[in-house]
């Protein structure tokens, strides 16, 4: 679904979630390393996948990790994220990761800091996960802050929101506006945490922080969703619907429905 975006570069559907498939590609792709010298390339091409050949020939391999590198979401997780990592490794090519949240490791560590030690730069968009890396001996001299890569693209122009607003029959007043985007994807590991009775339930823990900064401020509230899909359990509308249906009267909020480009 994304190739249309990014024509006329191709996009090629990464396998790192089938982490069995996944390593046994890394495997035949260290044995092709191995054995090219004295069988050949031609002769040895079936032992690399798609992904493999195109990793083997790049000058450098960007990773972005889905934004953020931890074990905090499962070590099976972390691992599907280290994948593409390792694959430049075998295949020596330069890596690069690039403006993440990384961190904390627990059951990954050994993991995580050979392929954090072994990247050529490694850029971080927030100073906790700088702390971090340092506090468990990252010693990779290429590592340094950096923005979140959001911050490289230009907002479409004005005429462009106010046809999305008019489309979905949103209007705002002249009071300033509060940007909320709240995950769908958040709310199902914060009600997979547990903690019984002491935990208070996801939704009215939001309301009631938006509530108190809106009537503070004099705000009125806009639900942007960051994700949309591809399945309803990851879908920020849904989250976002009912927590607007949940707010307080005395506060306007409104949500965006529309499936829109990030700019």
């Amino acid at each position: 679904m994304d190739a249309p975006f990014y024509r006329p570069y191709p996009v090629r559907r990464c396998n790192r979630r089938n982490l069995i498939g996944a390593t046994f590609d890394l495997l035949r792709a260290w044995a092709w390393r191995h054995l090219r010298r004295a069988f050949g390339d031609r002769r040895l091409g079936w032992l690399l996948s798609t992904e493999m050949r195109d990793v083997a020939a790049a000058d450098l391999v960007v990773d972005l990790s889905g934004d953020m590198l931890t074990d905090d979401y499962g070590p099976h997780v972390a691992y599907s994220h280290y994948i593409p990592l390792f694959r430049a490794m075998v295949l020596r090519r330069p890596y690069f990761l690039c403006a993440q949240s990384i961190g904390p490791f627990t059951w990954t560590r050994p993991l995580a800091r050979r392929v954090l030690e072994g990247a050529a730069a490694v850029s971080v968009r927030d100073g906790v996960s700088l702390d971090y890396l340092r506090d468990i001996g990252i010693g990779n001299p290429a590592m340094e802050p950096t923005a979140d890569l959001a911050f490289l693209l230009s907002p479409c122009a004005e005429k462009r929101v106010d046809e999305i607003f008019a489309a979905e029959g949103i209007v705002l007043d002249d009071r300033p506006v509060l940007g909320i985007s709240v995950s769908q994807l958040i709310e199902r590991h914060y009600r997979a945490g547990g903690f019984g009775a002491r935990r208070p339930s996801f939704e009215p823990v939001i309301c009631t922080a938006i509530e108190a900064v809106a009537r503070r401020h004099d705000l009125q509230v806009l639900f942007v969703s960051h994700v949309t899909g591809p399945s309803a359990a990851k879908n920020d509308h849904v989250i976002a619907e009912r927590i607007t249906d949940a707010l307080a009267g005395d506060i306007p909020a409104a949500m965006l429905r529309g499936d829109y480009r990030p700019e």
